[in-house]
């Protein structure tokens, strides 16, 4: 009996020492999946836009925590699936300086525009300008850098 009790102390004690680095290993994969579905929706909206001949907008909401691409280069356009909702699938909030909705405009050709915030229309859109994405669960954070050729990369 005794014996059975040292062995549940031990295994209670080695439960324990591996729950904070099982959570953390969670948090980071959790972050990283959203920023891998976010690099997805990058680069369907560079093709869409490429292979339809009109610009594509991705847009990203982080106060609603989901993304989503636009065809056309203002107004509601054509949505295409999916629209990826980064709280309820991966538990991961996202982060973009001002809090405010991200448009990054695709042209015809494939070149990535930042079209600023807040505005979701692709007129004046400047080309050669670097955007930050950044996902976040708990204490692990992820960034998705989008370059000006529409190249993302995953930080």
């Amino acid at each position: 009996m005794v014996e059975m009790m040292a062995v549940i102390v031990i295994a209670g004690i080695l439960a324990g020492l591996a729950i904070n680095p099982a959570r953390r290993y969670l948090e980071e994969r959790d972050a990283a999946n959203a920023r891998n579905a976010f690099t997805y929706l990058s680069v369907r909206a560079r093709s869409a836009a490429i292979e339809r001949g009109q610009v594509a907008r991705l847009q990203i909401d982080p106060v609603g925590d989901r993304a989503w691409i636009v065809m056309g280069r203002s107004g509601a356009g054509d949505t295409l699936d999916p629209v990826v909702r980064f709280a309820a699938e991966y538990r991961t909030d996202v982060v973009i300086p001002g809090n405010q909705l991200l448009t990054i405009c695709y042209s015809p050709r494939g070149i990535a525009l930042a079209s600023g915030f807040g505005a979701g229309s692709c007129g004046g859109g400047v080309a050669g300008s670097t955007m930050y994405v950044d996902f976040q669960r708990g204490n692990s954070t992820v960034r998705a850098t989008v370059r000006p050729l529409g190249q993302v990369l995953s930080q």
